[in-house]
């Protein structure tokens, strides 16, 4: 149903003749019996000069361009929306703030102001033209670099008796959890200079 929806809408608005509408309405002719016959902008403009021209010009540029626009914005804001709801609550949740994107602004004002923050800077980024898919993949390279130091404190939590009482892992649990700080740390040490070598991944 929403796909008919659109097929129609998108029938319609490609379909609008403004230079014949305008014409009409404005000058009470119609188009296709003066000048060249033809509807479109250019014998507007020639017969009735830029002053009618220019509008009709802009017109079809809209009805083609604003559907678009519009589409890829419902289609990449809501992607938006969600990955900077991620990274509000990860902001919210360290600082130990109310959160919740169903929660109302007076009730976890922080945490709405974080996505707000962050939403403001993804768009930022893209006005400034610098390319998304390279920058993600910057930071999972520095995500890596970080990785030993944020597991190393979990692992050592995770084994000890005393804060975890029977909940603490055993024997199995601590040396593979021990084996992947290894692994990590490998990983960690060789990102910086892999991403060098490979110029960014580029080869």
């Amino acid at each position: 149903m929403t796909f008919a929806a659109v097929v129609v809408l998108g029938y319609l608005l490609g379909s609008c003749p403004w230079g014949y509408w305008l014409v009409r309405l404005i000058r009470h002719e119609d188009i296709r019996t003066v000048g060249s016959g033809n509807i479109g902008a250019t014998n507007v403009w020639r017969t009735y000069g830029r002053w009618l021209g220019v509008p009709v010009v802009l017109l079809d540029m809209v009805k083609g361009f604003a559907p678009a626009l519009l589409g890829m914005l419902f289609a990449f804001a809501g992607a938006a929306i969600e990955t900077t709801f991620s990274g509000a609550y990860n902001v919210a949740q360290f600082f130990g703030w109310s959160w919740g994107k169903f929660r109302r602004p007076r009730e976890a004002g922080r945490f709405h102001v974080a996505w707000f923050v962050l939403l403001a800077l993804s768009a930022i980024v893209i006005v400034t033209g610098i390319d998304p898919v390279a920058m993600v993949e910057y930071s999972i390279v520095f995500a890596v670099v970080t990785l030993p130091f944020t597991f190393f404190p979990v692992l050592v939590i995770a084994g000890d008796k005393r804060l975890m009482g029977p909940h603490a892992s055993g024997r199995i649990a601590n040396w593979l959890g021990w084996l992947f700080l290894v692994l990590t740390t490998l990983a960690a040490l060789a990102a910086i200079p892999l991403l060098i070598l490979t110029h960014g991944g580029k080869g």
